[in-house]
């Protein structure tokens, strides 16, 4: 086996540490920056949102997010912050690096290249140096600037919205009053009295919103981003924080309840308020009435895939993701029964209550990205992000549409493929492929494509019946030569490197996928791992037989990957097929 070559594993150190240290400083920034105590949280919350930040970090590229952010911002106190924050990452992960091929002098064939990357990390002393630089950062005061900005906004959710409810009983008592008049007028067989001067209202509450992003004090942020309808600001000023109700007071939760509720149930002739902020709101009071059983739900236990969701689905478009036809179908697949529903409607309250927790969170999470100018943020970023926005029922529909093409395709794949042919893992893997999209079809409680259902239902049982007969059968092999026992042990000792390297990775480690390089004799080995950071290395094989595939399987199951705290393995075939095949 080749030894690794250095200045990769020095690379390959240095970007997994800068990538950790800048996940590490936004996150510091982004905790101090939420409007709630997050230390009176659970454990398991607390590492939800440490998770989340650590997701969206990955999500818009890492630490060379810093790198691009420079590019484009002013010599100016953002800048030196950027670029201080580039250099304790650099520093940070330059010396980790150093350290690792320091004491990989003497490379041993048991000691790969992604071994060494995948075990590298902060000594004590190393990161002690890492925090000491990071508080010279000033992230506290970065974080007072995040909440304050924060705090503002809930503010002005507030008080727009008790504006707009006021608005509304005034427009409904003036309306209430002319069909008295109306009605009275004739009985009396008298003129109608004019409607302009009944209805007359403000003018400046249809005047629209500044486009700008600058906040009165000079400083960027987020904003609440009304659409035109919406007034500019309040008609009164907001008080000082020692005078203003706390925003996450219960009577604050609940006037904001009562309000966003209402968005829900309004007609489309009701005067509203719609923010950027209500946007984020609604969209996860949604989630949470569709998806969860409110009756049981706890609103201070944090999930990080709903907050993920709300960043990537219902954010701003710098952080959009496409979603994918199995995630349509995924998403259609966790939307609850029509009595659960019901029940999580009689808990809104609740539901309310993690909404708000969620929408602030995210919401603090793009202003901290925003307030550092790692995402460049334009008036009509928030603008599009509120006119796109699309309540449940529609993207119900769009999920559909997208789901039941993939289903359309899935039928005419399966009744155009034979699988006579299959081999034993061939059919394994198949069946655990169909066996997931049944599972989620089943669990479905909206419509889609029945027939490929019954297509795929099907082709499982057919299946099922091709797998036991295939594991009926009995595989004699030919008396091994000294030769061949030779080429196999050299074999099952790769083996044995990987299955080490895995238990190195632990619980992370989901499934090793064997990929056939352009050597027959090679294979690329992928060890992933549940957040995404997978671990790569390479096998070589003296052929024993003519079958490779067979070779590769013999020595897996004689070697210490055949454990049962090694998960699945799989083979990608270099064939043109991209056939993935089930080892073990």
């Amino acid at each position: 086996m080749l030894k690794p070559n250095r200045e990769l594993v020095r690379a390959g150190v240095f970007n997994k540490i800068r990538d950790l240290a800048f996940a590490s400083i936004i996150t510091e920034a982004f905790m101090n920056g939420l409007p709630f105590d997050h230390t009176e949280l659970s454990d398991a919350s607390e590492a939800a949102l440490c998770e989340y930040s650590k997701a969206v970090c990955e999500s818009i590229g890492g630490a060379k997010a810093l790198e691009s952010a420079i590019a484009v911002t002013a010599q100016g106190p953002k800048r030196t912050l950027l670029s201080d924050m580039l250099r304790i990452c650099n520093e940070s992960a330059s010396t980790v690096a150093a350290r690792v091929v320091q004491e990989s002098k003497d490379f041993t064939n048991n000691s790969s290249m992604e071994e060494l990357i995948a075990d590298a990390g902060f000594t004590k002393k190393e990161y002690n140096k890492f925090s000491k630089d990071a508080d010279n950062l000033d992230l506290d005061r970065i974080g007072e600037i995040i909440k304050n900005k924060v705090v503002e906004i809930l503010k002005e959710e507030q008080a727009n919205h008790e504006r707009i409810d006021q608005m509304n009983i005034d427009l409904a008592e003036i309306v209430n009053k002319t069909n008295s008049d109306h009605d009275e007028a004739i009985q009396k067989q008298q003129p109608v009295p004019d409607e302009d001067d009944s209805l007359n209202m403000n003018d400046s509450d249809q005047d629209g919103v500044d486009d700008s992003v600058e906040s009165d004090n000079g400083t960027n942020d987020l904003g609440t981003g009304n659409r035109p309808e919406d007034t500019a600001e309040s008609d009164t000023d907001i008080a000082s924080d020692d005078d203003e109700e706390d925003p996450f007071s219960d009577a604050s939760v609940k006037k904001a309840s009562e309000g966003y509720l209402g968005l829900l149930n309004m007609k489309t002739e009701d005067l509203r308020h719609q923010s950027f902020f209500s946007t984020l709101q609604t969209a996860a009071l949604e989630s949470l009435l569709y998806k969860e059983d409110c009756e049981s739900l706890d609103p201070d236990m944090i999930n990080c895939d709903r907050l993920m969701n709300l960043t990537t689905q219902y954010s701003l478009p710098c952080m959009h993701k496409e979603k994918s036809a199995m995630e349509a179908l995924a998403e259609l697949a966790s939307i609850k029964s029509a009595d659960v529903q019901s029940k999580s409607n009689k808990h809104v309250n609740t539901a309310m209550e993690a909404a708000m927790v969620e929408a602030t969170t995210v919401y603090t999470m793009l202003e901290s990205l925003n307030t550092m100018n790692l995402i460049q943020v334009k008036p009509n970023d928030v603008r599009v992000a509120i006119e796109s926005f699309s309540y449940m029922p529609m993207r119900i529909e769009n999920d559909k549409k997208s789901a039941n093409k993939f289903l359309r395709n899935l039928n005419k794949q399966i009744t155009s493929e034979s699988f006579t042919n299959y081999n034993l893992p061939t059919c394994v893997n198949k069946l655990n492929e169909l066996e997931t999209v049944s599972h989620m079809l089943h669990t479905c409680v909206e419509s889609v494509d029945t027939s490929a259902l019954k297509v795929i239902d099907a082709r499982i049982d057919a299946l099922n019946q091709k797998k036991a007969a295939l594991e009926s059968y009995t595989y004699t092999s030919k008396a091994e030569t000294f030769e061949m026992r030779r080429k196999k042990n050299a074999g099952i000792a790769e083996c044995n490197r990987i299955a080490s390297m895995t238990n190195r990775v632990g619980p992370q480690a989901f499934e090793i996928v064997f990929e056939q390089s352009n050597d027959p004799n090679s294979f690329d080995v992928t060890i992933k791992r549940g957040n995404g950071n997978n671990v790569h290395s390479f096998i070589t094989m003296e052929s024993i037989s003519g079958d490779m595939t067979k070779n590769l399987r013999d020595c897996i199951m004689e070697s210490k990957l055949n454990d049962g705290k090694i998960p699945d393995i799989y083979m990608n075939k270099n064939d043109g097929t991209g056939a993935r095949i089930l080892i073990k």
